[in-house]
């Protein structure tokens, strides 16, 4: 709102004065004329009388207007101040200002004009001597809006945040997403669009095996009678973008897209009893021990450390796993090639015997029943044969027992002199794995 300005004469009376005299002047001259035609061209005198009383009237008025016109020729307006008074948020000033205009009178009173503050008054309005003038300023604040990464500069009133978010709208949007309005400073809001993606990555499903024992298919013979099959799952993850920007990726779910079809396998039992080869047996018992040899470890009565059945048609065995063809419990007893020289009275002084394929009697070896029938042996399992009995560990088959009684028998053998020292099993029924056949 601005206020008129009111007219004035810069230079004030003095003209009017000049003004006045110059038309006292005239006057003079005037009356002087006056007089002198009035002498030449009037003879009335009457007319000449009233002349002249016109006259001193005249000069009467003239004397009394000439001192008062010099008096205000004499007032220095410049010696006259002005009133000002300044309305703002910190308060009100007021002040007496000999100020040309506004603004030397606002920085009179050291009082800082911003560059977005509003003045209710011209800030170049020039101040007349001895008038009143009133002017209020508002306080107007630069403040920004930063909108998925674009600013928005804008000017205001101070105001308080709850003002600002109210005023800038940030306060109607909806934040059930994630979104969020940030103020990281008084004069800045920062509104932050949170987006949230699915993401997905398909991976195969390995399918299981089970087997099943057959009893019309041989020892060491395999079918498969049901296809394996790989499934499919997506695994779902979320995605955060904040504007735009990818933050994180969280997993909330699994999907089965596609189940696996478990492989079942039929798994002979059945033993064929075949003569032994007693040209081949040596090599055959001596290519299977070579490759369980390195894994047997000493650990008491056990050749192992760990052992697991993992369910699934495998052991483990020191970290190592094996497939095995057939599992059962069988009768576990034990000896050592010292201690058989010893009760058969053989050799004295007694020594480690061999076993029947011609490998010397030492852990890692085992003794299977064998049928003579018509000058051949048939071995209830083949020679070569790797086996693992639980609470003894890998062994291959390499002799043969007496014990005619139980063919399923199984006789692990020790080093020369442990069954004699105590290292031999307790005779016991223990889990016995078949791993392969030669």
């Amino acid at each position: 709102m601005q206020v008129m300005k009111r007219r004035s004469h810069p230079e004030g009376p003095f003209i009017f004065h000049r003004h006045v005299q110059s038309a006292l002047v005239n006057a003079r001259c005037i009356a002087t004329v006056s007089m002198a035609r009035a002498r030449d061209f009037w003879t009335s005198r009457t007319t000449f009388r009233l002349l002249l009383l016109f006259v001193v009237a005249l000069l009467l008025w003239a004397t009394l207007l000439i001192p008062r016109l010099e008096q205000t020729a004499l007032l220095d307006y410049g010696k006259i101040p002005s009133q000002v008074t300044i309305m703002q948020t910190e308060g009100r000033i007021e002040q007496m200002t000999y100020a040309s205009c506004l603004m030397d009178a606002v920085d009179e009173a050291q009082i800082q004009i911003g560059d977005h503050d509003l003045m209710s008054l011209p800030a170049d309005l020039a101040l007349e001597p001895g008038q009143s003038y009133e002017v209020s300023i508002t306080r107007r604040s630069e403040f920004t809006l930063m909108w998925s990464g674009l600013a928005i500069e804008a000017v205001s009133e101070p105001l308080t945040s709850v003002d600002l978010l109210s005023r800038s709208g940030y306060d109607e949007i909806d934040l059930s997403d994630g979104s969020r309005v940030e103020q990281p400073a008084d004069d800045m809001l920062v509104y932050i669009a949170v987006d949230k993606r699915e993401y997905r990555i398909t991976e195969e499903i390995p399918f299981s095996k089970v087997y099943v024992d057959n009893p019309d298919l041989e020892v060491g013979k395999t079918e498969v009678v049901t296809p394996g099959q790989n499934g499919q799952r997506d695994l779902i993850f979320e995605e955060i973008y904040e504007d735009g920007v990818f933050i994180s990726r969280e997993q909330t779910g699994t999907e089965i897209v596609k189940d696996p079809v478990q492989e079942v396998i039929s798994r002979g039992t059945k033993v064929v009893i075949k003569p032994i080869d007693r040209r081949r047996v040596g090599s055959t018992v001596l290519n299977s021990f070579d490759q369980i040899k390195p894994l047997l470890i000493e650990n008491g009565r056990q050749n192992y450390e760990t052992f697991s059945d993992n369910g699934d048609g495998t052991i483990t065995v020191d970290g190592k796993t094996f497939v095995y063809e057939s599992v059962s419990k069988r009768r576990i007893t034990s000896y050592d090639g010292l201690e058989v020289c010893i009760h058969m009275g053989d050799h004295s002084p007694a020594i480690n015997h061999n076993t029947f394929s011609g490998i010397p009697a030492q852990r890692g070896l085992v003794a299977t029943y064998g049928k003579r029938i018509d000058g051949k042996i048939y071995p209830t399992l083949p020679m070569g044969t790797v086996v693992f009995i639980e609470g003894y560990g890998l062994g291959v088959i390499a002799d043969f027992h007496a014990v005619h009684s139980n063919h399923d028998l199984l006789d692990a053998c020790f080093d020369p002199g442990e069954t004699l020292s105590g290292q031999a099993l307790p005779t016991a029924n223990r889990t016995a794995y078949i791993l392969s056949f030669p």
